[in-house]
């Protein structure tokens, strides 16, 4: 679990209109999904990536410079995953704020809100 890291860095929230979505278009960055694959099923973002472990050893392994986004539902629980990466020494480190509900509201109204 991601919640032993929640207090320990502080991680940028970044709205999603300042940027995450340009750069996920452009190649520019990866955007983690920490969510269950139930939640997943309900609503994603065309891109993102299930966080699962093979996953989390991809991403130990790549260069520290790799652009990371985490999201979750409303942004809490990725911040957790956010920090550790952070702590993991990952420079270009964020955490979607509102998660993909505010993704929903207001970058792609096709994705569904629950």
């Amino acid at each position: 679990s991601f919640a032993a890291y929640a207090d320990t860095v502080l991680i940028e929230n970044v709205r999603i209109f300042n940027g995450v979505d340009e750069k996920l278009t452009a190649g520019n960055i990866l955007v983690v999904d920490i969510r269950g694959d139930a939640e997943r099923a309900l609503a994603s973002i065309e891109g993102s990536l299930p966080l699962d472990r093979e996953l989390m050893a991809k991403l130990e392994a790549m260069p520290k410079d790799t652009g990371l986004a985490f999201l979750c539902h409303h942004g809490n629980a990725s911040q957790g995953a956010a920090e550790y990466f952070r702590k993991k020494g990952f420079t270009d480190v964020a955490n979607v704020a509102g998660g993909i509900n505010a993704w929903s509201l207001e970058v792609d109204p096709d994705v569904p809100t629950y």
